[in-house]
């Protein structure tokens, strides 16, 4: 569908005053002056923008990057969470992996694909012939690979790639989950935190913080032969490899989970490894390789050709500064959210403002929340994209982008509430 860009009948009066509390809030300020900002406010009921400014231009887009990823996984993915395609063959079960970032994973307790691998008393081999899952998307800080944020993509994620290091209260202990990966204590008692080699599966813990409590997630470095042993220890069995010709695209799917436990996740919490695995998922399911690359000029070549300023688009997550999206792109991806799918569901996947995620801190309203967004932050920028029900009860579509200031992100979001708290007083 494409968007309208003349003015909204809702009146120059309205307009007017959009425009006056955009100018007092985000661009008079003395200390907004330095940085850019892109603004675009749509109504879909008029289906016209209200008000617009830079709103062509290019940003960062940061964690706004995933609604990019969303779109795409609600046109190409069913109802609930494809794990794997799995074929018997005498007493052998042979799985080809799809990419599902909740297996195993300790915020998922419900483990269906667990279970059903259980079950099975022989042999279990894994397919890996379409595996082309690079770690780490392009523009990806190397220095990131100790934070949780950073964990590696897969092909077959488990435990969400991460390693768990214990050092239980008033206990002289130190541990590691999962137990196969190495953890000693580190010679050099200068670092004062948990660590692991660059390039290698081997963790280091400081003596002097044994009995601290503390409880670090920190990725691990993904292999095939790592995730076969993985495996095989939660099943208590031997995984192996699967030699023969690979799985056909036609064979049953297992799926894990409804479908919205996994976008809920992605977008309240920002989560980049749900991302990441999201593109994955639909690269298993829609294309010859599981690879994210391929699956983003899919996207863009089809799903998203209606964009009116072609994306930069290289990473699920908006981890990378080699995206670039304009405002009214954001809006067009929105408004087609909008139109699809029912408000009430598409409101309880995103941060609900001080109510949920990362919105839980800003924009309640008196009668509870009335933004419903997705934050998009990285040093020096910070974005808005979403949906504002305003006191009348209609809805505005907007997205906010504010690129390269030299301040926290905490200076920007004040002005921001403050001109959203307008647009839901007058709308």
């Amino acid at each position: 569908m494409g968007l309208g860009l003349g003015l909204s009948s809702c009146g120059l009066s309205f307009r007017s005053k959009v425009k006056r509390s955009f100018e007092q809030n985000l661009l008079s300020p003395q200390i907004l002056q330095q940085h850019f900002t892109g603004l675009a406010i749509y109504s879909p009921d008029q289906q016209k923008f209200i008000y617009d400014y830079q709103a062509d231009k290019y940003f960062t887009p940061a964690s706004n990057t995933k609604l990019l990823s969303f779109y795409t996984a609600s046109q190409l993915l069913a109802d609930s969470v494809p794990c794997f395609r799995y074929k018997f063959m005498g007493d052998s079960l042979i799985i080809k992996p799809l990419g599902d970032p909740t297996f195993l994973h300790p915020d998922f307790p419900t483990q269906l694909a667990d279970s059903f691998l259980r079950q099975h008393k022989g042999p279990i081999f894994i397919d890996f012939a379409a595996n082309k899952v690079v770690a780490w998307a392009p523009g990806w800080a190397w220095e990131d690979y100790l934070y949780p944020f950073a964990a590696e993509r897969s092909i077959f994620p488990l435990y969400g790639n991460l390693a768990t290091i214990s050092l239980p209260a008033a206990q002289n202990t130190a541990s590691i989950r999962p137990n196969r990966l190495s953890l000693s204590p580190m010679q050099d008692n200068q670092y004062q935190k948990i660590r692991r080699d660059r390039y290698s599966n081997t963790f280091y813990y400081p003596e002097q913080l044994l009995g601290t409590g503390w409880e670090v997630p920190i990725p691990f470095q993904t292999s095939e032969g790592l995730m076969l042993s993985l495996l095989g220890d939660t099943l208590h069995q031997e995984v192996q490899p699967w030699m023969g010709t690979s799985l056909s695209d036609t064979l049953p799917i297992f799926y894990s989970r409804h479908i919205d436990s996994l976008y809920q996740y992605l977008l309240l919490n920002s989560d980049n490894f749900f991302a990441e695995q999201l593109l994955l998922m639909c690269a298993a399911t829609n294309l010859e390789s599981v690879n994210s690359d391929k699956m983003i000029r899919y996207s863009l070549d089809s799903l998203l050709s209606p964009l009116p300023d072609p994306p930069r688009w290289v990473d699920g997550a908006g981890l990378s500064r080699y995206n670039l999206v304009s405002p009214r792109d954001l809006v067009w991806i929105l408004n087609e959210l909008y139109q699809e799918m029912d408000t009430s569901r598409l409101f309880s996947l995103l941060p609900a403002g001080g109510v949920s995620g990362t919105l839980e801190k800003y924009y309640l309203g008196e009668f509870g929340p009335y933004v419903f967004a997705k934050t998009g932050t990285l040093s020096n920028n910070h974005n808005l994209s979403g949906y504002l029900k305003a006191k009348s009860g209609r809805v505005l579509i907007f997205s906010i982008m504010q690129n390269h200031y030299s301040f926290s992100s905490s200076v920007v979001k004040p002005y921001i509430e403050k001109l959203l708290r307008d647009l839901y007083e007058n709308y």
